[in-house]
């Protein structure tokens, strides 16, 4: 199917821009509500907040859920999941500072960014199919 660059950089490109300024408002929101927090505590929200658009990103490009794609997804928040609770994986090799509060930080900033980038999978559609329509007929 032609196109497939200008596909790929419409979602691409919002989704980045959700998933960077998301990310950078958890590091920020780490600073300044968890007192005594620096870089590495702020990086860890980040990247909690970074994994968990990325899962949701992952369930909105890999519509509809059928078959492999659902073990792909499952199989994924399996890894993801075991790498937040096992300290071992954790702080060990990902080098991660978790805490209740950071958890609930990404969670907050991650669901938004979630959200965001929900919607702008949804408008890119709704435009696309706007751009698409012929102008010849009526409804």
């Amino acid at each position: 199917m032609p196109g497939f660059l200008r596909r790929v950089l419409r979602f691409a490109i919002p989704v980045g821009i959700v998933t960077g300024v998301s990310a950078y408002a958890g590091y920020q929101a780490t600073i300044l509500l968890d007192h005594g927090s620096d870089v590495a505590e702020g990086r860890t929200t980040a990247t909690l907040t970074v994994l968990i658009i990325s899962m949701w990103t992952l369930l909105v490009l890999a519509r509809p859920l059928t078959g492999w794609k659902l073990v792909l997804v499952a199989g994924l928040a399996t890894a993801v999941a075991a790498i937040v609770a096992v300290p071992a994986l954790s702080h060990g090799i990902f080098l991660l500072e978790i805490t209740p509060l950071r958890l609930t930080i990404a969670a907050i900033v991650g669901a938004a960014g979630a959200l965001l980038v929900e919607l702008t999978h949804r408008s890119i559609g709704l435009l696309v199919r706007l751009a698409t329509k012929d102008p010849t007929t009526s409804t």
